[in-house]
């Protein structure tokens, strides 16, 4: 069975990534996708589709279910929604395994958020980070200013989505026993989706690799050659550090503030005397001190389970307690240490 849920997490089966140091500044981009557009080429101010969606996968074979969070955007005056025609894994139809009204997606206009051609170049770039992060491709390999670049266009897409709460991604959630075959390890399988909206039309296109993986811990999920990686999702996309989150010694992911704020939208001020920071937004107040359990939320104290520390000069909180605050929901997906703020 298909389904369709709205959500901005990826799906609970065992992945597995491999991380290059090139790759530390994309911080998981691969999570929420390549873009892949029309086969035509579109000219700058021509009307257009795009299709975000996960387009490198790892599974363990033993994962139950396959997912495909996707977001359809559009430039030009065809917007609105867009119909699902073709949704295919190695030439296996599934289409009819889709609900038809489930079918019909959103697309959000971004005229007027950024232009075009950032758009699409932005697009490019993670195309290549994904696929870097699963395949060490000399051929693709990032320039340093084709890095600077990225992180510029990045954090402009990121305050878009930080803006725009309506930019929802719709998942499809693939029970693999209701695949028509039967995945095998290090099996590589070709996905393709094809969207109809009206005059125009997309493609979208991504690869599941599959890993055959033996667990690490008692709960079933697989621990990643980096243990001390962690992934933060703000609105469905990664926020930038340039100090790495870690889980501390009380089980608590911690990320530097300032970071995480300002991807949920709210300012923080430092005051360097009192070695506080107090984050704001829409009028409410949060204070937290450098080693102290206690926070003030709104004049309320309130008692955390861990403290805020400085690592290499960035103030690093509990996200938990600070995306709860800003009214976001919170939640830790243990097989790709992800925590998504939706």
């Amino acid at each position: 069975m298909i389904s369709f849920r709205k959500s901005r997490l990826a799906p609970s089966a065992v992945k597995r990534n491999f991380l290059l140091p090139l790759c530390c500044l994309l911080l998981m981009a691969l999570l929420v996708g390549v873009v892949f557009t029309s086969p035509a080429l579109v000219q700058p101010g021509q009307s257009e589709i795009i299709i975000l969606g996960r387009g490198m996968q790892t599974y363990d074979i033993d994962g139950v279910q396959w997912g495909f969070p996707l977001q359809l955007f559009s430039f030009g005056p065809e917007a609105g929604t867009a119909r699902l025609e073709e949704f295919s894994i190695d030439d296996h139809n599934l289409l009819h395994l889709v609900p038809e009204p489930q079918r019909t997606m959103p697309v959000y206009r971004l005229d007027g958020e950024i232009d075009q051609e950032s758009f699409r170049k932005w697009n490019d770039y993670r195309q290549r980070a994904a696929i870097l992060q699963v395949r060490n491709d000399e051929r693709i390999a990032f320039s340093a200013a084709e890095l600077q670049e990225f992180g510029e266009l990045h954090k402009r897409v990121t305050e878009i989505f930080s803006r725009r709460r309506d930019l929802s991604p719709i998942e499809l959630t693939i029970n693999v026993a209701d695949l028509p075959f039967k995945p095998a390890g290090d099996g590589h399988y070709k996905v393709r989706m094809v969207m109809d909206g009206g005059q125009l039309h997309a493609v979208w296109e991504g690869e599941i690799i599959m890993l055959d993986v033996e667990p690490l811990d008692t709960g079933g999920f697989w621990t990643p050659p980096d243990p001390q990686k962690v992934t933060v999702l703000a609105y469905g996309s990664p926020v930038l550090f340039d100090v790495e989150p870690y889980i501390d010694s009380n089980s608590r992911v911690m990320a530097p503030l300032r970071a995480v704020a300002a991807a949920l939208g709210a300012s923080v001020h430092w005051d360097g005397a009192g070695m506080t920071a107090t984050v704001e937004r829409q009028g409410r107040k949060l204070l937290f001190a450098v080693g102290s359990t206690e926070a003030i939320a709104d004049r309320e104290r309130k008692i955390m389970d861990t403290i805020p520390i400085i690592r290499d000069g960035r103030l690093l909180v509990p996200v938990r307690f600070l995306g709860g605050f800003l009214g976001a929901r919170v939640t830790w997906d243990a097989s790709t240490r992800t925590v998504a703020l939706d």
